[in-house]
């Protein structure tokens, strides 16, 4: 059935898989693209390329025009002076677009390297009281990764969040952070937000010796430019008041950022402008959101809730979506004798794959808990038991907790390797 629809979203999937045209409202004019959502997005960033050149190109004129002014006003050339002067006032000026004038250009800096592992969850349950909302999980993340937690509305993925940052305890099995881990956490609710502050302040409060020039610049970089950062909290827009909440929360460099629902009230522009600072950031990073273009963009894995359990695929969105309708739609087929024979001896094979590989992880494992206990020693020894005078034992101790740190790290990295194979061999 074929009718016509005006849809107002953010929701940049949803905009792909249902329009085929496009209005975008812009200082205070509408530009129209009718190729649908995807060719809006590349003919936008055509237009406005040329609009900036031709921008460029009008404001040298203008000022080569004005300087022919201001040197002949007075001089022999008067005449034509107050031509030219008359031109300028006559020009059609052009603008750029309000998001290109206020554009963002968000960065997030980390606050360091930390240790491979940044969190484990073993055999975890999660929820409140004795009501468990996700059981039995088994989640690694490790530096440099993005994770996406998803599932429907009441699944538990806050939970999740509260139970890693420590405000919760798991019900059962163990959530840990990582060593030389630094969390920063984004609440969907934005409740870190003094309403009754002006913009300027809100990050004043974080460094409060900052010069005035150093903050205005940053909070520009968020959209907050002029007399936008002496707005109050509680007139911001919804969009306004997630962009403030963003820059609070990436003023201080962390190395794992948790995100419960960024892209909430926030415009494509803005949208993009945060998935290019994830996507240029080096630590790691735990989000929840249902921006599916979003996760896309930016994720490593997807961590899935059904029914209780928790799943980790090793893609972005699209890949999982894939995955688990392929394995929903997948038909049964009545295998022959030969089909039987083929699928015995694959199932041979990946058996002896998955065994090998099952040792391997049990030998790392074991190889990280016994110089995970090896470098407790040695810190202990460094910071306590070693006379600070000694400068020997000192050294020696220092070159061996670096040694073992090396060590360390190696064995991380073969460990994910091997969790990622392990993962394959267990979905297929």
């Amino acid at each position: 059935m074929e009718k016509a629809y005006i849809v107002v979203s953010h929701d940049r999937a949803f905009l792909a898989n249902t329009v085929a045209k496009v209005w975008e409202i812009n200082s205070r004019k509408i530009d129209q693209y009718f190729n649908g959502f995807d060719k809006y997005l590349l003919e936008r960033q055509e237009r406005r390329r040329l609009l900036e050149h031709r921008f460029r190109h009008q404001q040298e004129e203008i000022k080569r025009i004005e300087d022919f002014i201001r040197r002949n006003m007075a001089g022999q050339k008067t005449k034509q002076a107050q031509s030219r002067q008359k031109y300028l006032a006559r020009m059609k000026r052009i603008e750029l677009p309000d998001s290109d004038r206020g554009s963002h250009n968000i960065s997030i800096d980390t606050s360091g390297r930390s240790y491979n592992l940044v969190l484990s969850c073993e055999k975890a349950a999660f929820g409140y009281g004795h009501s468990a909302l996700i059981e039995d999980v088994d989640l690694n993340l490790y530096r440099g990764e993005t994770i996406g937690l998803i599932g429907p509305n009441g699944c538990g993925k806050t939970t999740v969040i509260r139970t890693v940052l420590g405000d919760l305890d798991p019900l059962d099995g163990s959530v840990a952070i990582g060593n030389k881990v630094e969390p920063a956490y984004f609440d969907q609710e934005l409740s870190d937000l003094n309403e009754d502050n002006i913009v300027l302040d809100e990050i004043w409060e974080l460094d409060n010796l900052a010069e005035p020039a150093r903050i205005r610049t940053y909070l520009a970089r968020f959209g907050f430019s002029g007399e936008d950062v002496f707005k109050k909290v509680q007139f911001l827009s919804g969009g306004e008041k997630t962009k403030l909440a963003l820059a609070k929360i990436l003023y201080r460099p962390a190395n794992f950022l948790i995100f419960d629902e960024p892209t909430n009230h926030l415009d494509i522009d803005s949208r993009q402008a945060l998935e290019e600072a994830l996507i240029e950031y080096d630590g790691s990073c735990l989000l929840v959101s249902h921006d599916r273009y979003f996760l896309d963009r930016v994720t490593d894995k997807i961590a899935a809730i059904e029914n209780g359990r928790l799943k980790v695929y090793a893609g972005g969105y699209t890949y999982y979506k894939e995955k688990t309708s392929r394995i929903e739609e997948a038909p049964k087929k009545k295998a022959t004798d030969p089909d039987k024979k083929k699928a015995y001896e694959e199932f041979k094979k990946l058996s002896q794959q998955k065994g090998r590989i099952k040792k391997e992880l049990q030998s790392v494992r074991s190889k990280i808990a016994d110089h995970e206990k090896i470098l407790e020693n040695l810190i202990a020894d460094l910071d306590h038991n070693i006379p600070k005078s000694d400068w020997e034992k000192l050294e020696a101790a220092s070159k061996e907790k670096l040694r073992v740190e090396d060590v360390l790290i190696d064995l991380y990295e073969r460990l994910e390797q091997l969790e990622a194979i392990d993962n394959e061999n267990s979905d297929s």
